[in-house]
This record gives structure tokens, C-alpha cells and sequence, in this order.
């Protein structure tokens, strides 16, 4: 059984919840990873989709309590051998018409939860040779 474990091929997806990051976690289904989705909302029927290998994980990357919570579930058995960061927020337009609010989440979506989901599990990957 723990021979099993060891074996097992497991990835973190953000963003899985639709569009490009939907489509990398069916890829790694495919290549017979298990794979963490993590999204804000999932369609009913999406994890059916996966042949069951798709684990969708209902968080807000913004929840930092919460994020590093479900990482932490994830990561108990040490398998993790990828982490895709695939979630992004922009907001497209002259700089001064921004607010600090979108300016916030651009830059705690697309640089603080990359590098706390990377700190989270880093001693993993490593351990696993995976990778980023």
C-alpha cells in the first residue's frame, strides 16, 4: 500500500475551473496524474469528466488561510510532483483609470498566491524532483 502511494502522480492546478486550466488538468488526467483543481466555482459533471481522477477544490486563491489549508490536505501523503499555476486576474485599460483594489488582486493573484502555493510546497517537489 505505501509502495501505491509513492507512485501516485500528483498535480495542482489553479485556474482548473474553466478555460485553459480546465483543459492542462484534463491533459494531466490523461497522462494518469491526480489531479487538485483548485477554482473559485465548478460546473456540475466537470469532475465526471476526468474518468475520475480530477479532484476539484472549491477555494478563492485570495483566501491565503484557506489556500494554504487545502494545500496542506493535498500534499499530506508527500506525492506532489507539479504545480500549475494557471489562474491570472487582469484588468485591461490606462493605468490611472485602475483602482488599488483591482491593482491588489492583479498582483495577489498573479505574484502572492504563485509564491505561497510554491513555499507551501517546495519541500515536496524537491523531494519528488517535480516541478513548477
Amino acid at each position: 500500500m505505501e509502495e501505491q502511494k509513492n507512485q501516485r502522480k500528483t498535480a495542482i492546478v489553479t485556474g482548473a475551473s474553466s478555460g485553459i486550466g480546465r483543459e492542462i488538468a484534463k491533459v494531466l488526467c490523461g497522462m494518469e496524474y491526480e489531479v487538485y483543481g483548485i477554482g473559485r466555482n465548478f460546473e456540475q459533471g466537470a469532475a465526471e469528466e476526468q474518468k475520475g481522477r480530477f479532484h476539484p477544490v472549491v477555494c478563492d486563491l485570495l483566501d491565503t488561510p484557506k489556500l494554504c489549508g487545502a494545500v496542506k490536505e493535498i500534499a499530506a501523503d508527500g506525492s506532489v510532483q507539479l504545480l500549475v499555476n494557471n489562474a491570472g486576474a487582469a484588468y485591461y485599460g490606462l493605468h490611472e483609470e485602475l483602482n488599488p483594489r483591482k491593482i491588489s488582486e492583479m498582483v495577489r493573484t498573479n505574484l502572492e498566491a504563485p509564491m505561497i502555493l510554491a513555499q507551501q510546497l517546495l519541500r515536496d517537489l524537491k523531494k519528488n524532483k517535480g516541478c513548477i
